[in-house]
């Protein structure tokens, strides 16, 4: 991660270095020129979570705009002093994702934090460094 550190501006705020597998994601893949949305296959990454480890990858960090997941991540000072005033207390708001046909209303921080992405220095990690199996029937922070 050393070297993806390098990569960025000085100025960064948050860094995912996973996310949520499930749902899409939207980054800068050529930044200036093209935006990307990405949906990653979670039942492939269930059966083969135990080959991830073992991956040879090159990863690479992109701007990020939106997705869902705090999996893994780096904030700075300033972007969690960003983040705390703008996503607490928790607050009414619709949020657009990509190739959903309605806004997705604020359910808590996964919400609050994807409108805020791309009003801030947010980068993702693609192909991610971490990734969980994102099993929603034993999550500890799902509402069941």
């Amino acid at each position: 991660h050393k070297r993806l550190l390098k990569t960025l501006p000085e100025t960064w705020d948050i860094i995912l270095w996973g996310r949520c597998s499930i749902g899409p994601l939207l980054y800068d893949l050529l930044p200036g020129f093209a935006s990307c949305i990405a949906f990653l296959d979670i039942e492939g990454i269930r059966k083969n979570l135990a080959m991830f480890p073992e991956m040879c990858m090159t990863s690479n960090l992109f701007k990020l705009y939106k997705t869902w997941g705090t999996v893994c991540y780096s904030i700075s000072p300033k972007g969690a002093k960003k983040c705390l005033e703008f996503c607490f207390p928790i607050k009414a708001l619709d949020t657009w994702f990509p190739y959903f046909p309605d806004p997705v209303p604020n359910r808590g921080i996964d919400c609050s934090l994807t409108a805020l992405y791309p009003e801030i220095e947010a980068y993702v990690c693609f192909p991610p460094l971490v990734v969980t199996p994102d099993d929603q029937k034993t999550s500890t922070v799902q509402n069941q």
